[in-house]
C-alpha cells in the first residue's frame, strides 16, 4: 500500500521515482498517470489490486519518452532496493515483506 504521493510535473521518469522513494527509505515506488510517484513499504495486495494488462500502464513518462509511467488509476510498481529489518517478538531478525509476511 502506498503511503506517500509526489507529483513530478514534466520530468517524471521511472528512475526518478525509484530514487525519490529510496532516499526517503521506502521499499516500493509506483508511477501512475505520467507524473505521479507513489512510495510505500508494502506491495499492493493482489486480491485488492490485481495485476493489469501492460496496455493499462501505457502512459509515457514526461521526462523520458522511452519509459512508461503507469496509467489511469494504474501503477507500475518497482522495488527501490530498501529493506526494512525488524526484531520480532521472539528476538529474531527478519525483513518485512508485507504487512503479513516476513523473510528470515
Amino acid at each position: 500500500m502506498f503511503l506517500l504521493k509526489h507529483e513530478f510535473q514534466h520530468v517524471n521518469t521511472v528512475p526518478l521515482c525509484i530514487s525519490f522513494c529510496r532516499e526517503l527509505g521506502y521499499v516500493y515506488a509506483g508511477v501512475q498517470f505520467e507524473f505521479e510517484c507513489f512510495c510505500g513499504n508494502t506491495f499492493p495486495r493482489a486480491d485488492k489490486y490485481p495485476k493489469l494488462a501492460e496496455k493499462e500502464c501505457g502512459k509515457v513518462c514526461p521526462g523520458n519518452a522511452t519509459q512508461m509511467c503507469g496509467g489511469l488509476w494504474a501503477n507500475s510498481v518497482y522495488e527501490t532496493g530498501v529493506e526494512i529489518f525488524v526484531i520480532k517478538a521472539d528476538g529474531t531478525e527478519a525483513i518485512l515483506e508485507n504487512e503479513n509476511y516476513w523473510r528470515q
